[in-house]
């Protein structure tokens, strides 16, 4: 099957060619909402190797701009956790630059940082998150 290379959605479509721009950019706003939804065109489809080559920029192209929000919004999280393994791990980072500049011993320093480690295993152990990480199955046999 080999399509007209006359027909394409462009040329076909008078809201592109001859609309006002109203209807120009309420076209361009669909084409961008479902490609970046992925639910597909229906109304949309390439007919020619250009046009197919658009569609596929337009698609990779929204799939890194939601990748690019998602990691964002996820490095925004991790750096609010104030409490967790996150923010744990972050202190003890500090605390070792701290050590360093201030020309603390290696012998102290490991002392020091074993210190925190285990209050923070210790705190974990009193708080119940440990269970958090045991398998199911175990946790319903520590029930009973």
């Amino acid at each position: 099957f080999e399509p007209d290379r006359t027909f394409t959605w462009i040329g076909n479509d008078g809201n592109l060619v001859f609309g006002t721009i109203h209807d120009q950019y309420t076209r361009a706003l669909h084409f961008s909402v479902t490609t970046l939804s992925s639910v597909g065109y229906g109304d949309i489809r390439p007919a020619t190797d250009l046009e197919t080559m658009h569609e596929w920029l337009a698609v990779i192209s929204g799939s890194l701009l939601f990748a690019t929000f998602v990691g964002t919004w996820g490095v925004r999280f991790q750096k609010w956790d104030t409490t967790g393994k996150n923010a744990f791990h972050t202190k003890m980072r500090l605390l070792r630059q701290y050590m360093y500049l201030r020309g603390i011993s290696d012998e102290l320093q490991e002392r020091i940082l074993g210190h925190y480690q285990v209050s923070w295993d210790r705190q974990l152990q009193s708080d119940g998150s440990y269970m958090n990480k045991t398998p199911k199955r175990l946790r319903m046999d520590m029930a009973f």
